[in-house]
């Protein structure tokens, strides 16, 4: 229980400077925490993700670390670090967005790549 109370402390924390930081020249550096539950198999995730964005030829290139905030506080032999995601984002309007991510575990195996669109409003 002492886990999941840290993790949700920790969740608040980070929510609370989660955005953007603008490094000039269009860099910036990313931060997103989410929550996520599975509804096939019962398990809670708490995650960080930690990053870079940078728009080059009409489209935002991004390297992000995943880190499992769960982990934390654990004596298990979880790994706290779970690897890199690389993505490329494509604004097609205001509220559209087309995403082709992949991602490298800490194993350096490729993860799977998915393409997805995001609509947002």
């Amino acid at each position: 229980m002492k886990k999941y109370i840290l993790t949700v402390a920790l969740a608040i924390a980070f929510a609370f400077p989660a955005g953007a930081w603008d490094l000039g020249n269009g860099i910036s550096i990313d931060n997103e925490i989410e929550a996520k539950y599975n509804l096939d198999t019962p398990a809670t995730t708490l995650t960080m993700q930690s990053g870079v964005t940078l728009p080059m030829l009409g489209m935002d290139w991004t390297v992000d670390a995943d880190f499992d905030l769960n982990a934390l506080g654990s004596s298990s032999t979880a790994d706290l670090y779970k690897g890199l995601d690389i993505g490329v984002d494509y604004d097609i309007s205001n509220n559209l967005v087309l995403e082709l991510d992949t991602g490298i575990d800490t194993d350096w195996a490729r993860e799977d790549i998915n393409l997805s669109m995001t609509l947002s409003f």
